[in-house]
């Protein structure tokens, strides 16, 4: 049965019928983004590869995780990669910080970013996909290629992708202090925790695309 629908799915993709993803192997993490071994078996060849679309509307498809993902650029504007939040007012759960009342607010308000109001925070596990562990923050942010292209002084998302060097919110908090969440770091692809009314942390958005 299973071996079947295998074939089916295999067929389907191939005519156009279903996405690329449906090609990918289940239940596999996607590349590193390293390109240099230095030794270990895998580094930089287990998991699956990333597919990543810029539809150049202002954002990007990911065909692996179905997610589908806000650009920023170089402006003043919501999607600046400079603008800053607060994750809550308190330090505690409360998701009541600028992030929520001011970044989210501002895409889902109608008529809404793309014509979608449903973007949110993504999770630690989420943000950690656009990751690349193969650049680091000499110039370049540890991300994917797609998501820091032609970002030039005062670009727009129609004309450039960006990410700022710098750590950006996720909506995971840390279980053993609820006034703390997890960021992910783009200097170098780290993660770590940060107080939830630190002002100095950046933002994107997502949304389930399937």
């Amino acid at each position: 049965m299973s071996r079947s629908l295998s074939k089916f799915a295999l067929a389907a993709a191939l005519a156009g019928l279903l996405p690329a993803s449906a090609l990918a192997a289940k239940g596999k993490p996607l590349r590193t983004g390293q390109t240099v071994t230095y030794g270990a078996a895998g580094d930089t060849t287990a998991g699956i590869r990333r597919s990543l679309v810029d539809n150049g509307q202002g954002w990007i498809k990911d065909q692996r995780t179905g997610l589908m993902w806000e650009k920023k650029d170089d402006s003043s504007g919501v999607h600046g990669k400079r603008r800053t939040y607060t994750w809550s007012t308190s330090g505690s759960n409360t998701a009541s910080g600028t992030v929520f009342t001011t970044f989210l607010a501002t895409l889902n308000t109608a008529p809404c970013f793309a014509g979608f109001c449903d973007w949110r925070l993504p999770t630690r596990f989420e943000l950690d996909t656009i990751t690349n562990l193969g650049e680091v923050a000499s110039g370049a942010p540890s991300v994917d290629a797609i998501f820091d292209t032609a970002c030039t002084t005062g670009c727009e998302i129609d004309v450039c992708s960006c990410t700022d060097t710098n750590a950006y919110w996720t909506s995971s908090t840390f279980a053993e202090d609820p006034g703390r969440a997890w960021v992910v770091l783009f200097t170098e692809g780290a993660q770590a925790e940060y107080t939830k009314t630190s002002n100095l942390q950046s933002a994107r958005a997502v949304r389930n695309f399937r």
